[in-house]
C-alpha cells in the first residue's frame, strides 16, 4: 500500500510538471531533479505541439468557411445547383415564395468562389426577409459535394445552365452534359420514397426528352428558347399580356394552385360561385397526371379530381358546398373581333425568331407580313426565310443596321403593328452587349415616336432584355413597350420547383392549340358601355361566350406602374368596376375573336 501510494505521488508530480511547465522541482534528490527537468521539457514540447495543432485546425475551419467547404446541416431547403445570370432572379422569387415560412433556407452550390457568390447575393438581395441564403463552393455533380449541402434532405432542386441562350453550340453542349450529370447525382442521393422535384435547364431537345422520360415523374427540364419564343408571339399580339403572365408566374400577387375537395357533384362552370377567392381554370387528374384546360362548364366534378385555380393566397382557398354567389344569367353578345392582317417588323435575328415566326403562322390572318431587317444576314437566316415561302405569311428579308438612326427612320417603323427587337449579331454571346444594342434601338424608336402627335403611335414594341435590372429601368420609362427578360423564365423555374405538376398546364397555355389567355375589349361582352358590374357578374358574361374571366385591364391606367399598368387579376367576387370602351377583360379562351 505504501509503495502504491508513493508511485501515485511520483506520477502526480510528473503530471504537474508536464502541465505547468514553469514549475521547477525543489527536490534535493538527483533522480527527482532529472525527472522533473525532463518532464518540464516534455511539457513544453507537448503543449507547443498541441497549440500548433489547435491553431492549424482553427485555420482550416476558418478557411473552409471562407471557401464554402463546410457542411450544411439544414434540411427541407431549396437547392440551386450552378451559377448563371439567372441565379439572383431565381433566389428573389423563392424569397417571396418563402414569406409564409419563419425559417426558410436556400442553398446554392456552384463551382465558383464563395466570396464572389456572397458579394453578388448580398449586393443585389440585401433583404432576404424570412429566408437565409447559404452558398457553398464545389462541383454540383460530385456526390461528395452534394452530401456537404445535404442534398438528400432538400425539398427541391433547380439545376441552372452554365451558359446563356446566346452561347455557342459547344458551350451549350457542355452545359447540357453537366446538367445531366447533376441530375444523375441527385437521383443517387434520393432516399427511398422521398424523391424531391428536380427542375433543369437543358438546351438540346433529345436530352430534354431523355430527362423528361424519368419514371419518377419528379425530374423536369425546360427549353428556355421555346418558352421565350411562344411568349414573344403571344405578348406581341396582345397588349398587356406580359403583365398578366408576370403576375401568374411570380409568387407576388396572384398564383396558380392545385386544390382538391369533396365536390358533391358540382359542375365546373358553377365552381366560381362556391369560392370567395379564386378563379378555376383547369382540371387535374392526379392518377394519370392529365390536365384539361377550360373544360366544358357542364362537366361534373369527380372527387378524385383537382382543380387548378388562380388565387391571391392558397390559405384563403375554401370550397363551400353551399353556393356563395349567384349572378344573373348574362345574355351572350354576338360581338366578335375580326382577325385582320398585321404588319410585323423584326429588327435583328436570333434562332428564337424561328419559334416566334412559326407561332405567328398559327395566330395571324392569312396575308399578314413580316419584314426582317439584319445588318448581315447569314445563310441560316436566308434558308429559314426561304423555307417559310408559300405559307400563310409574307416574309421578306432586308439588309440594314437598325442601330443607325437613318436606317431605322427609312423603314417607317411606326407604320407596322408590331416591332420585335432581337440580337443584332448572331455571333455575339455576351448578354450585356446584346442588351446594349437592344436598348440603343429602343431609345432611337422612342426618339422617332416623339415626332408623332399624341396617341397616334399604335405600334407595340417588344424587346428582349437579359438583365432584369435593365428591364426595370425601361419599364419605368415607358410601360407601353413590352419587355421580355430572363425574369419570366426564372419565375417559371422557381414556380416549378414548388409545384412541378403545373408544367403541363403551362405547356398547354403557351401553345397555339387549345385555350390561351387573351386581353379582349370590354365591348365584346356588353351591349352598351359604360357599364358597372361586379366581378361575379362579369364572369357570367364571359361564361356566356364559353370563356373564363380572370380579371380586367383599365385602359386609362396602362402607363401607371403603381397600379400594375391597369391589370387586376382575381378581384373579390363582389368588387364592382365601371368598364368603358377603352377597357378590357382578361380571359381564358380558345381564340382571339
Amino acid at each position: 500500500g505504501t509503495d502504491a501510494g508513493a508511485a501515485l505521488g511520483d506520477t502526480w508530480k510528473v503530471l504537474t510538471q508536464l502541465i505547468d511547465t514553469g514549475t521547477v522541482t525543489t527536490e534535493e534528490n538527483a533522480v527527482e531533479r532529472i525527472v522533473g527537468t525532463v518532464a518540464t521539457i516534455l511539457g513544453v514540447v507537448i503543449f507547443s505541439m498541441l497549440i500548433a495543432f489547435i491553431t492549424t485546425r482553427l485555420d482550416q475551419i476558418l478557411y473552409n468557411l471562407r471557401r464554402g467547404k463546410s457542411r450544411v446541416i439544414e434540411s427541407g431547403h431549396t437547392l440551386i445547383l450552378g451559377w448563371s445570370d439567372r441565379v439572383v432572379d431565381v433566389v428573389r422569387e423563392l424569397i417571396i415564395a418563402n414569406e409564409s415560412q419563419s425559417r426558410a433556407v436556400i442553398v446554392i452550390l456552384a463551382d465558383v468562389d464563395k466570396e464572389l457568390m456572397d458579394d453578388v447575393v448580398h449586393a443585389r438581395l440585401p433583404d432576404t426577409r424570412t429566408t437565409r441564403v447559404v452558398v457553398r463552393s464545389g462541383c454540383p455533380s460530385s456526390l461528395r459535394d452534394l452530401a456537404r449541402v445535404n442534398a438528400a434532405g432538400a425539398r427541391s432542386a433547380i439545376v441552372l445552365a452554365t451558359c446563356s441562350e446566346y452561347a455557342s453550340a459547344a458551350d451549350k453542349e457542355v452545359s447540357d452534359t453537366l446538367s445531366i450529370k447533376i441530375i444523375l447525382a441527385l437521383q443517387a442521393m434520393w432516399l427511398p420514397g422521398e424523391n424531391f422535384p428536380v427542375i433543369a435547364e437543358i438546351y438540346d431537345a433529345a436530352k430534354r426528352d431523355l430527362v423528361n422520360a424519368d419514371e419518377s415523374g419528379k425530374v423536369l427540364s425546360i427549353d428556355s428558347w421555346d418558352i421565350m419564343g411562344r411568349l414573344f408571339a403571344q405578348t406581341s399580339l396582345t397588349s398587356g399580356l406580359e403583365i398578366v403572365y408576370s403576375e401568374m408566374l411570380s409568387f407576388d400577387g396572384c398564383e396558380l394552385y392545385f386544390y382538391k375537395a369533396d365536390w358533391h357533384g358540382v359542375r365546373f362552370g358553377d365552381l366560381p360561385g362556391h369560392f370567395r377567392d379564386g378563379v378555376p381554370l383547369a382540371i387535374h387528374e392526379p392518377a394519370s397526371g392529365a390536365i384539361t384546360t377550360k373544360p366544358p362548364r357542364e362537366h361534373v366534378m369527380a372527387d378524385s379530381e383537382e382543380i387548378i385555380v388562380l388565387a391571391q393566397d392558397d390559405s384563403a382557398l375554401r370550397f363551400s358546398r353551399k353556393k356563395l354567389y349567384s349572378a344573373v344569367a348574362c345574355t351572350r353578345i354576338e360581338n366578335h373581333r375580326l382577325q385582320t392582317r398585321r404588319r410585323i417588323l423584326v429588327l435583328g435575328w436570333h434562332p428564337i425568331g424561328n419559334v416566334v415566326v412559326r407561332e405567328y403562322a398559327g395566330y395571324l390572318a392569312a396575308g399578314s407580313s413580316i419584314t426582317i431587317v439584319h445588318r448581315s444576314p447569314d445563310e441560316a437566316l436566308e434558308a429559314f426565310v426561304h423555307s417559310m415561302a408559300g405559307g400563310p405569311l409574307e416574309i421578306t428579308l432586308e439588309s440594314g443596321d437598325p442601330r443607325q438612326v437613318d436606317v431605322l427612320q427609312g423603314l417607317d417603323p411606326f407604320g407596322y403593328d408590331t416591332i420585335l427587337i432581337l440580337s443584332q449579331d448572331a455571333g455575339q454571346f455576351d448578354a450585356e452587349k446584346v442588351d446594349g444594342d437592344t436598348l440603343m434601338i429602343l431609345l432611337i424608336l422612342r426618339r422617332l415616336a416623339v415626332c408623332l402627335e399624341g396617341s397616334a403611335r399604335k405600334t407595340t414594341i417588344l424587346t428582349q432584355v437579359f438583365n432584369s435590372e435593365n428591364q426595370e429601368l425601361l419599364t419605368r420609362t415607358d410601360a407601353d413597350d413590352f419587355i421580355i427578360s430572363n425574369r419570366l423564365i426564372t419565375m417559371m423555374l422557381a414556380q416549378l420547383s414548388e409545384q412541378p405538376g403545373i408544367k403541363r398546364f403551362y405547356d398547354d397555355l403557351f401553345s397555339e392549340e387549345g385555350s390561351e389567355i387573351y386581353i379582349k375589349p370590354a365591348g365584346l361582352y356588353f351591349g352598351s358601355l359604360p357599364v358597372t358590374k361586379s366581378f361575379i357578374e362579369i364572369m357570367a358574361c364571359a361564361d356566356a361566350r364559353d370563356e373564363i374571366c380572370l380579371g380586367w385591364r383599365i385602359g386609362s391606367l396602362r402607363r401607371d406602374s403603381t397600379r400594375n399598368f391597369g391589370v387586376t387579376l382575381d378581384p373579390p367576387k363582389t368588387q364592382t368596376v365601371t368598364l368603358t370602351e377603352d377597357d378590357f377583360l382578361v380571359v381564358l379562351a380558345e381564340d382571339a375573336g
